[in-house]
């Protein structure tokens, strides 16, 4: 399967098509993700837990109905996965600068910096 931050980006990508062109129905996106080369030879109910997790992320940061403590809550899960600041933010559909002004205000360190990851700096 894929790894953790690879299935993040690829649901932040959706969302920016679902932001521009509008949300799409679960069987409308199981139709996009069975035609998109990423999920080649995954059966279709590992497409179709992607393209609900698509939605159901999708619908947290929707702005009209913006839940900040959710949005906080993935945000945290995703900063503790390791995941850089330009990848939270693609996840969620904000701006880079977002994230890092959020990760500044709690005092948390940069996951990734000249290239490394947090985790190999530290050892």
């Amino acid at each position: 399967m894929y790894t953790a931050s690879k299935l993040t980006a690829i649901i932040g990508q959706y969302r920016q098509i679902f932001a521009k062109d509008g949300i799409c129905s679960l069987e409308e996106t199981v139709k996009m993700l069975e035609v998109d080369s990423d999920f080649a030879g995954l059966e279709s109910s590992q497409i179709k837990q992607i393209a609900d997790k698509i939605l159901n992320t999708y619908a947290i940061v929707d702005s009209s109905k913006r839940d900040f403590k959710e949005v906080n809550s993935e945000r945290m899960e995703l900063y503790t996965k390791g995941l850089a600041d330009c990848d939270i933010a693609e996840a969620q559909g904000v701006t880079t600068s977002t994230v890092h002004s959020w990760r500044k205000k709690r005092g948390l360190k940069a996951n990734f910096v000249r290239g490394i990851t947090q985790e190999e700096e530290n050892r």
